[in-house]
This record gives structure tokens, C-alpha cells and sequence, in this order.
């Protein structure tokens, strides 16, 4: 059989551009190979030229391996300025622009933030929180487009918040707390689509919470505390369903407590106290099953406590203190037998202190002084052997059972405080004091921190 010359050249065609495909291939393996090694030879080099330049008392601190993988972590280190300073920066822009972590908290540095920071472009995560710095957040951060994480709080920064702040949209957490920034939230800190925690708090923002901020439908924790806030609670905060813990204490919001706040089912802290919400308590928080924390404290709310908190039996701490709430304790709230703190104080209640709450065998803190609560204290709270302080003061309460007072004066006893000062009592409660307290010290603390009538 005759094989077609034409065929023979095809095929040893194809034989030579395979062996020249292998070739190429085993060329372009070795050519990165030697890519990545003078890239670790020229990073090498360029870390130790940048360790020889730093003062000493920052070299002793510095990992030239994880430095050449782009990470500086430089936190609690107790630096001064006289290491960390304007010629560190620069001369860190220059010898590691791959820089990825960069960790400076926790040093006691003063002055601005230099702008040249925004230079490290590949920069992931940089925490500066827990130092001195002042003056403003610089411009140049719009140009870290790759942050993940940008901690700042912990300082003395003032001004607003900048707007160029929206070009980070790979953020995930936002961290300004415990700062100087004022004026108002800037409506663009909404098209951060990644956050996952916001906190702003303890600062002096002012206006109303941006309706945009309802865009940040990822965030899981949002905290605006301690600021000058206003306004009422806008509804697109419904929005945001993924919510573990919401913390808008110490403001000046007010309105009523919208509905739309029992939209994240998952919420476990809700804190709105210190601010001017108005209304009754609405029943739709009875779903927020997961509640581990709800302080609706120090506002204007008024009427009845619901009976539809009785179902967050995840709490642990609950308060409703210093507002204008009236009615009864609800037989309900007996059911929350997870609570350790429980504050009712200072409102308008009455009537008697139901026997459920004796099946609160967690509680470890329970006021309930200053209201108009009457009857007998229950002889069911020495279930609460868990109990350490017991506020009823300025009510109604007219008698407390001798074998309840015989419990709580045992030794095994964990109650520190028992205040029933400003309550109709006989004379003849003191007298089931036993007669071994009479005329020692331990009567005076009785009376002074621990019993006082």
C-alpha cells in the first residue's frame, strides 16, 4: 500500500509543531518559575532595604518573612512617632506597594493619617484604631479599592465622614467608633454593598439616618450609639433581614418604634435607649425569637407592657426602664426563663408581682423600684437562688413573707442587695431579722448595702 506523499508531510508537519508546542510550553513553565523567583529575590530585597531605614525601635518588631507574603502587623508594639512617622510611610510605599494587612493599632501615635497610605493599593485590611491620630480621613482612601477592612476607631479624627468612602466596594467592615466625626451620614456610605458591620458610634453625627442605608441588605451589625441623631427610624431598615445586633442607644431619635423592626429574624441585640421614641411597644418584637439582648430604656413609651414578649424566651437581658409604661406585669414575661437582668424601674405599674417570675431561675438582677407595684412579694422568689440584687423600692408593696427574708439571710444565699426603702411595710418586718445580726457590725452592712427598709 502506497502511503500519499502528501500525507507523509502532513504528518511530520504535525509531529514538528507538537514538539515545538512541548517545547514552548516547557519554556513558558520555566520562564514563570524564574518569574516567581526573582520575584521573591527582588521582594526580599526590597523588605530588607525598608528594614535597614526603620528606626530601631521598630526593627526589633518587624517579620521579614510575613512582610514579603504582605503583611506588617505592628499592633501593641507601644510605638512612638519617632518610629512610625512621615519618612516609615513613604518609605513603605516605595519598598512594599504589595502590601495587603497593615496592623498599627494599639501604639499611642499622634498626628494625620498620611495621605500617602492611599498609594498601597493592594491593601486588604488596615487597622489604625486605638491611637491618637487626628484631623480627617483622608481623600487618598478612595483609591483603596480592594479594602476589606478599614478600622480607624479608637482615635481623635474630626470632620465628615468623606464621601469617597463609596469607592471601597469590597468593604465588609466600616469601623469609625469612638472619634470626633461630625456632621451628617453620608447618604453614598449606601452603595457599600458588601458590609457586613457598620459602627459609627461615639462620635457627634447629626441628622437622620439615610434612607440608603437600607441598601446594605448584607450587614449583620449596625451600630450608630452615642451621636446626635434625630429623626425618626426610617422604614427601609426593614430591609435589612440579615441583622444579628442593632444598636441606636444614646440619640435624639424619636417617633414611634416602627413595625418594620421585627423584619430580621435573626436580630439577637436591639438597644434604642436614651432616645425620645414615643407610642406603645410593639407587639411584632414578640417574634424576634432570637432576642438575647432588648433595651427599649430612658425613652417616652407608654402603655401596656405586651404580653407577646413573654416569647422571647432567648433573652437575657431585658429592660424597659425610666419610661411612662402602665398596667400590670404580664403573667407572660414568666416565661423568659433565660433572663439574668431584668429592669423594669421607673415607670407607672401596678398592681401585684405575678408568681410566674419565679421561674426566671437565671435571674441575677431584678428591679422593678420606683413604680406603683402593690401586695406581697412573693413568697416564690426563693426559687431565684440565683438571685444577687433585688430592687423594689418607691412602690406599694405592703408585706414580704417572714420565711422569705429567713431564706435570703442564709448564709448560702447569693443576694447582695435587698431594697424595699418607700414601701408601706409594718415595723414588724425588721423584727424577722434573726436576733444573732442585733448590735454587731454585720447588722449595719445588713441594713446599709444589703437590707434596707
Amino acid at each position: 500500500m502506497r502511503v500519499s506523499p502528501f500525507i507523509i508531510m502532513f504528518l511530520l508537519i504535525a509531529i514538528f509543531n507538537i514538539d515545538g508546542m512541548a517545547m514552548d510550553m516547557k519554556k513558558g513553565v520555566q520562564t514563570h518559575q524564574q518569574e516567581i523567583e526573582c520575584s521573591l529575590v527582588e521582594k526580599t530585597k526590597r523588605v530588607q532595604a525598608f528594614v535597614a531605614q526603620c528606626s530601631a525601635d521598630v526593627k526589633d518588631y518587624l517579620n521579614e518573612s510575613e512582610m514579603i507574603n504582605g503583611k506588617l502587623n505592628l499592633r501593641q508594639k507601644n510605638l512612638k512617632n519617632s518610629a512610625i512617622n512621615q519618612h516609615f510611610f513613604e518609605r513603605l510605599v516605595i519598598e512594599i506597594p504589595w502590601l495587603t494587612t497593615l496592623d498599627l493599632s494599639n501604639n499611642n501615635l499622634i498626628g494625620i493619617i498620611p495621605d500617602t497610605l492611599g498609594q498601597l493599593t493592594k491593601l486588604r485590611v488596615l487597622k489604625l484604631s486605638y491611637n491618637r491620630l487626628s484631623g480627617s480621613i483622608p481623600d487618598s482612601f478612595e483609591d483603596l479599592r480592594l479594602l476589606e477592612r478599614l478600622d480607624l476607631s479608637y482615635n481623635e479624627l474630626s470632620g465628615a465622614i468623606p464621601d469617597t468612602l463609596k469607592q471601597l466596594k469590597n468593604l465588609e467592615i466600616l469601623d469609625l467608633s469612638n472619634n470626633q466625626l461630625s456632621e451628617a451620614i453620608p447618604d453614598v456610605l449606601g452603595e457599600l454593598s458588601e458590609l457586613l458591620e457598620l459602627d459609627l458610634s461615639y462620635n457627634q453625627l447629626i441628622g437622620a439616618i439615610p434612607d440608603t442605608l437600607g441598601k446594605l441588605t448584607k450587614i449583620l451589625t449596625f451600630n450608630l450609639s452615642n451621636n446626635q441623631l434625630t429623626g425618626s427610624l426610617p422604614d427601609t431598615l426593614g430591609q435589612l433581614t440579615d441583622l444579628y445586633s442593632l444598636i441606636l442607644s444614646n440619640n435624639q431619635f424619636s417617633g414611634a418604634i416602627p413595625d418594620m423592626l421585627s423584619q430580621p429574624k435573626g436580630l439577637q441585640v436591639l438597644m434604642l435607649s436614651d432616645n425620645q421614641f414615643t407610642g406603645n411597644i410593639p407587639d411584632v418584637l414578640g417574634y424576634l425569637v432570637k432576642l438575647r439582648v432588648l433595651d427599649l430604656s430612658d425613652n417616652v413609651l407608654s402603655g401596656n407592657i405586651p404580653d407577646a414578649l413573654g416569647r422571647l424566651k432567648n433573652l437575657t437581658e431585658f429592660s424597659l426602664a425610666d419610661n411612662r409604661l402602665t398596667g400590670a406585669i404580664p403573667d407572660t414575661l414568666g416565661e423568659l426563663t433565660n433572663i439574668q437582668i431584668f429592669n423594669l424601674s421607673d415607670n407607672q405599674l401596678s398592681g401585684a408581682m405575678p408568681d410566674t417570675l419565679a421561674q426566671l431561675s437565671k435571674l441575677r438582677n431584678l428591679n422593678f423600684l420606683g413604680n406603683q407595684l402593690s401586695g406581697v412579694v412573693p413568697y416564690a422568689f426563693a426559687k431565684l437562688v440565683k438571685l444577687q440584687n433585688l430592687q423594689l423600692a418607691d412602690n406599694q408593696i405592703n408585706n414580704i413573707p417572714a420565711a422569705l427574708i429567713h431564706i435570703f439571710l442564709q448564709t448560702q444565699s447569693k443576694l447582695k442587695t435587698l431594697d424595699l426603702s418607700g414601701n408601706p411595710l409594718p415595723a414588724e418586718v425588721l423584727v424577722e431579722i434573726p436576733l444573732r445580726f442585733y448590735g454587731s457590725n454585720e447588722i449595719k452592712k445588713l441594713l446599709g448595702s444589703r437590707f434596707v427598709f
